[in-house]
Formats: C-alpha cells, sequence, structure tokens
C-alpha cells in the first residue's frame, strides 16, 4: 500500500477510535516501558513484501495482541521514511541503512527490534558478456544503486573490500524493483540481487554468459541485521509505547517459530503468500537462515557505525552520526525476554 492511499485510511481509522485511545501524556524515553495496552490503542505497521502480517497470521501470535494492528505495504526504505514523516505509520522493518538515514535528516525515529539472518542475502549479480569475475574487475563498471536502501549499504561494504572509491565505478541509480532487468538488459554491468531472483537470473542468462561473485567472493558485504524502528513520538506516547512493547515480543516469538517450523514457514509465506514454487521457496530460505536477535550494545552499535560512516564518505548522508543513538536500548530486555520464554 503506497503512501498516499494508507493516509486516508489511517485518517478514517482515528475517526472509528474510542476517544483516549493515544495517551496525552509523554513517556520520557528514560523510562520504564508501560506493561499493559490500554484498550482501543492503533498500532499502524508499514511492512515489506507482506512478511510480517504473514508471519504474525501464520505463527498464531497476531492472536496476542491487544493493540488493533493495522499493515499496511511498502515498497522500500525510503517509501516509509516518507510514511513516518506524514505521521501515517508508527513502525516498521527495514534493512541497515534507513535508520542511519533517517537519522542523518533529523527524523525523529528509533530502532527498537533487532534480527540477524545469514550475511548472504545479497550476491552481486554479472551482466552477460561483462566478464567480471573479481572484486578489482569492478573498477569502471557501471552497478545499480538504490540510495537509502540496505542494498547501498552493501554495495559499499563491497567497493570497500575491493579497495575501491565511488570514483572507480559508475553508480546508476534504480529502484531495487528494477535491478534485475538492468543487469540481464546490460544496463548495468553488475546489481546486488536476492533470491530467488538471483537464481533464477543464472538458470536465464548463465550460458550467455551471465554470473555472479558469489558470498565466498563478497562476504562482509551483508551484515545481515535487520531492524524495527518506530516514531519517537510514538514511543513518547504511553499507549502506543505499550503497543509497541507487545508487539516487538510478539515479532521475536513469530520468527522464533518461523526457526523451528521453517517447512509451514515456507508454504506460508513464500507458496501462498509470493506465488513460488515450494524449491524456491526452499532455497530463500536456506540461504536466509535462522533468525537470531543480537544483544543491543556495543558490538551493534559499532557495527551500525561502520556501515553511517561509508554512507557518509559517499556521500549519502549529510553529516556524522552516531549510531548509538539510533536505538532505544529499553528493547534489548523485551527481545532477550521473548527469545528466551519462547525457547524454554
Amino acid at each position: 500500500m503506497s503512501v498516499r492511499k494508507l493516509l486516508p485510511l489511517v485518517a478514517s481509522l482515528s475517526l472509528l477510535l474510542p476517544q483516549g485511545y493515544a495517551s496525552a501524556a509523554v513517556l520520557p524515553l528514560d523510562q520504564p516501558l508501560p506493561a499493559a495496552v490500554p484498550a482501543g490503542t492503533v498500532l499502524n505497521v508499514a511492512d515489506q513484501d507482506e512478511v510480517l502480517q504473514t508471519l504474525f497470521r501464520a505463527s498464531g501470535q497476531n492472536k496476542h495482541l491487544q493493540a488493533k494492528v493495522h499493515f499496511g505495504n511498502f515498497s522500500d526504505g525510503p517509501e516509509i521514511l516518507e510514511a513516518f514523516r506524514a505521521g501515517a505509520v508508527d513502525v516498521a522493518v527495514v534493512g541497515d541503512a534507513p535508520p542511519i538515514q533517517a537519522q542523518a535528516n533529523g527524523n525523529a525515529v528509533l530502532i527498537v527490534g533487532v534480527q540477524q539472518n545469514s550475511d548472504r542475502e545479497y550476491q552481486l549479480a554479472i551482466a552477460p558478456g561483462t566478464h567480471v569475475t573479481s572484486l578489482d574487475q569492478l573498477r569502471g563498471k557501471k552497478i545499480a544503486n538504490a540510495p537509502g536502501t540496505g542494498r547501498e549499504a552493501y554495495l559499499y561494504r563491497v567497493l570497500e573490500k575491493a579497495g575501491l572509491g565511488l570514483q572507480d565505478v559508475q553508480l546508476v541509480t534504480l529502484q531495487t524493483g528494477n535491478f534485475t532487468d538492468a543487469v540481464r538488459s546490460g544496463e548495468v554491468d553488475a546489481a546486488a540481487l536476492k533470491e530467488p531472483n538471483l537464481t533464477q537470473y543464472l538458470s536465464a542468462y548463465k550460458a550467455k554468459g551471465g554470473n555472479v561473485l558469489g558470498t565466498n567472493v563478497t562476504s562482509g558485504g551483508s551484515t545481515g541485521l535487520r531492524y524495527l524502528y518506530a516514531r519517537r513520538s510514538a514511543l513518547e506516547d504511553p499507549a502506543k509505547a505499550a503497543a509497541l512493547k507487545e508487539f516487538v515480543t510478539n515479532w521475536v516469538q513469530g520468527w522464533q517459530w518461523a526457526n523451528h517450523h521453517p517447512q509451514q514457514w515456507i508454504d506460508a509465506y513464500y507458496v501462498k503468500n509470493q506465488g513460488l514454487n515450494a524449491a524456491n521457496g526452499k532455497l530463500i530460505n536456506d540461504v536466509a537462515g535462522p533468525t537470531h536477535f543480537p544483544r543491543i550494545d556495543q558490538h551493534l552499535f559499532a557495527t551500525q557505525q561502520h556501515t553511517a560512516d561509508l554512507l557518509l564518505r559517499a556521500g549519502s548522508i549529510p553529516k556524522k552520526v552516531d549510531a548509538a543513538e539510533e536505538f532505544d536500548v529499553r528493547f534489548d530486555a523485551v527481545i532477550q525476554q521473548a527469545a528466551e520464554n519462547h525457547e524454554s
């Protein structure tokens, strides 16, 4: 669902909600998160590719939500950030770059959930006839870039590993949905692809000279991190803060369910929701690997700071940021407790 379509939805919903569903009080961010979700509290969630809504429904965690949770589907981080600015959504799932973009541009959002999967999410697909088999051969090549997305951060880490600067390549700005078409048509020489697009590309174009720089070549390009981040104003509202605490708890337990029931998750999401066959669904799920929940601590801050510094050097953000300030550390205990309770 686009931002333009979601705004009228949120506005119409507000007319139906009971008075007082959002508290007029302001909750300081150094105060404990409220435990009880007031009746009628609404949480608007920006989803991508319907991952979250399918996860909550398939795992049954949606039945444990006291808040009225509404999902809207968005295409990428920049569109979600626009929705945050408009006040249309309260929380969203994104890669590691969008929170940095938000912080650097003065948008009041904070990370409330952290998940980590395999660092094999992206691989660098090479156009037919380009003859790139090593990182140093990317010099002078046209490479797809999607500013404000996780693929941008991936690309900069790969170039850093190759010892190349932005002046050594030609970046072609595209939307992520156009990456596959661009590389197979030769509009670009290289583009970061995900499964199943990667396997589909190789199946169709390997005989024509298309190839991929696999993770053995580009290792370190991806952090495997994805975040839930929320509007600061939602976190300062006691009712929504309680709803966010509840949402994060059930989000963690939903992914724990997916870890332990991979075939059911593949069928629910990749097959029934995304329309892929079971083999492609298994491929994507195997590449992602199990979902883990890192501590919100100095190690995580350092990883995010490295990404932020790469974006700064690339000119993608206007100023240096302190990545530790992107996180609401109160949610570390929420995440770890949810993970432990599900495992016990």
